[in-house]
């Protein structure tokens, strides 16, 4: 690959999204699922935004800007959890819950925006799943494909 590789990973993010998105309709077949609403994939009351960073190590910066985006529609709903979903190649997949100076960190120069009790019932709401990468996931949605009956 040479320096134009910013398609080629545009693409794979979107493919990658397109496939978690597939994945949550066949795994939620009995709810509203809303795609590309208020963020890549909404089912009732549960938003995700997806990230797929594969050439990329975790680095709080790395997610500030989704952290914001989900943050903002929590001040406007906080009846609703959130879920960042990403793929970072350092990352193993799991759940993980930030504390309000992880958050903080994440908010870099944003963190005085916000205020305390904001920030900590947003993290009681909030998660980040660090998922698997590309290739384990569209095999996730192969095999629950193969499961469905039409």
């Amino acid at each position: 690959m040479n320096n134009n590789n910013g398609a080629y990973y545009a693409i794979k993010g979107f493919l990658y999204q397109f496939d978690k998105t597939l994945i949550e309709i066949l795994q939620n077949q009995d709810k509203t699922i809303g795609i590309e609403k208020r963020q890549d994939i909404d089912i009732q009351n549960y938003v995700i935004q997806v990230k797929h960073k594969e050439t990329q190590n975790y680095l709080p910066s790395k997610i500030k800007k989704a952290v914001i985006q989900l943050l903002e529609l929590f001040k406007k709903d906080k009846t609703q959890k959130f879920c960042l979903y990403c793929f970072f190649k350092d990352k193993s997949p799991s759940i993980h819950k930030f504390d309000l100076t992880e958050l903080d960190n994440v908010l870099g120069d944003k963190k005085e925006d916000y205020i305390s009790y904001l920030k900590e019932e947003f993290i009681s709401s909030f998660e980040i799943s660090f998922s698997n990468n590309f290739e384990e996931q569209f095999e996730i949605l192969i095999d629950l494909i193969k499961l469905f009956r039409f």
